[in-house]
C-alpha cells in the first residue's frame, strides 16, 4: 500500500483469522506501515499481532471470524476522533521504539561480545 494512502486515511483494518488447515498470519507488515503514519488500527488478537498492538493503547483488538466485533470496534473509532488521535500515537511510538531498524540494530549490538 503507497504511504499516501495511509495518509489520506483515518482508520487501518486488517481483519486476521486463522484458516481450518492452521494458516495464519504472524506480524502483518501492513500494521506496522500504518502505524507508522500514525493510523488508529483494528485488528484481531491472533498470532503475533498483540505484540504490536495493546488493545486499547496501540489500536483495538477484536476476536478472529467476528464481524459484530470488528464493526463494533470501528464504530467506536469512527466516532471519536480524539481516541483515534491517541491510538493513532501510541502505535506509531510503539512501532518506532521497538520495531525500527534502529531499535533492531542496537538489540543486536548489546548481544555481541566486545
Amino acid at each position: 500500500m503507497p504511504v499516501a494512502a495511509y495518509r489520506r486515511a483515518d482508520i487501518f483494518a486488517l481483519a486476521c483469522r486463522i484458516t481450518a488447515d492452521g494458516d495464519r498470519d504472524g506480524l502483518p507488515n501492513v500494521l506496522m506501515e500504518a502505524q507508522s503514519q500514525s493510523l488508529a488500527c483494528v485488528s484481531t488478537n491472533v498470532s503475533a499481532i498483540p505484540e504490536l498492538i495493546e488493545d486499547g493503547r496501540g489500536g483495538l483488538l477484536v476476536p478472529p471470524s467476528s464481524p459484530p466485533a470488528l464493526a463494533r470496534a470501528l464504530e467506536r473509532l469512527i466516532r471519536d476522533p480524539a481516541l483515534r488521535a491517541g491510538l493513532g500515537q501510541h502505535g506509531h511510538d510503539v512501532v518506532r521504539q521497538r520495531f525500527s531498524f534502529e531499535a533492531g540494530i542496537e538489540r543486536l549490538l548489546a548481544r555481541l561480545p566486545r
